[in-house]
């Protein structure tokens, strides 16, 4: 299986360098790579893919589980890390080796600190059995606990200064917290889902859910003001993802089928406006996330 994945790294980005320079000079995208979770309905599996951007080529990662949560970029794009099925597996893209922690603490939803030295994770513990707020090594040390209150998708800071994740209090609102834990402050009086951050720590894109369960992309400032409505449709869309450069948001949407399972991923300009469609496949493409620069 590795040498497959290692051959279709290689194609897809011997394809993205070559086409990479041909699109810029015509006026259109340079190759960016964006990976995602994909549902394989007929093994009831998530499988993590990396694509071109702007070209719809993608390729399987051998990250594959009967769960999965948001995986999560080291800030030199060279390790990708996620919770697939329990535990956190970690994809070395430089060798296309793939190593597992596994920890009886690893939570669902895991975000990688910017000098790749702490997760920060949800972990579902108690007798209300209810998902909290923790920090810990990526090798499975021991975790701190940060809050008591029941918390969803965190979210670290560019500058690792803070986490911003779902409170499921009042409605689940965003709260940011210090690594270090201590008072959480709320930034949203709005309910809200996925908190992504922009690449400059300025601003923070969100889903919010109406009564049917159906989301809207938002973005909000760091400090939580100058609250912007993005997208106004009937579809779903949630799970944004900025840019490495803060020029696009990737999200999931399930376009013109609203109440359908199905979501691909589309991209969008930071201020909105029309969406470019990514993904093409009859299943769910979620959690979008650019591999970084370096």
């Amino acid at each position: 299986m590795r040498w497959i994945v290692r051959f279709a790294l290689t194609a897809l980005l011997l394809l993205s360098s070559s086409v990479a320079l041909a699109g810029w000079l015509g006026g259109e995208l340079p190759a960016v790579e964006l990976s995602f979770a994909r549902f394989q309905a007929r093994e009831l599996t998530y499988g993590v893919y990396l694509m071109d951007a702007w070209r719809g080529l993608d390729v399987p990662l051998g990250m594959e589980g009967r769960f999965m949560g948001p995986p999560t970029w080291s800030q030199d794009g060279r390790w990708l890390i996620a919770n697939t099925g329990g535990q956190i597996t970690r994809l070395d893209m430089q060798t296309f080796s793939i190593s597992h922690v596994e920890q009886p603490w690893l939570g669902t939803e895991v975000s990688l600190s910017p000098d790749g030295n702490q997760l920060a994770f949800t972990l579902w513990v108690g007798t209300d059995n209810a998902p909290l707020l923790f920090t810990g090594s990526p090798e499975g040390d021991d975790p701190t606990l940060l809050t008591n209150m029941v918390a969803l998708a965190p979210a670290w800071s560019p500058d690792g200064e803070s986490i911003v994740f779902v409170g499921m209090r009042d409605g689940g609102r965003l709260y940011r917290v210090t690594p270090e834990g201590g008072e959480v402050q709320a930034l949203t009086d709005i309910p809200g889902r996925n908190p992504a951050w922009s690449p400059d720590g300025m601003r923070l894109a969100f889903s919010v859910l109406d009564n049917n369960d159906l989301g809207n992309i938002f973005s909000i400032a760091a400090d939580g003001g100058d609250l912007r409505q993005l997208t106004t449709t009937p579809w779903d869309e949630r799970y944004p993802a900025w840019s490495p450069d803060g020029a696009w948001l990737a999200y999931s949407a399930s376009g013109s089928n609203a109440n359908s399972y199905d979501l691909d991923i589309y991209v969008m300009r930071p201020e909105g406006g029309s969406p470019r469609r990514l993904t093409r496949v009859t299943s769910s493409e979620i959690y979008p996330a650019w591999r970084p620069t370096g």
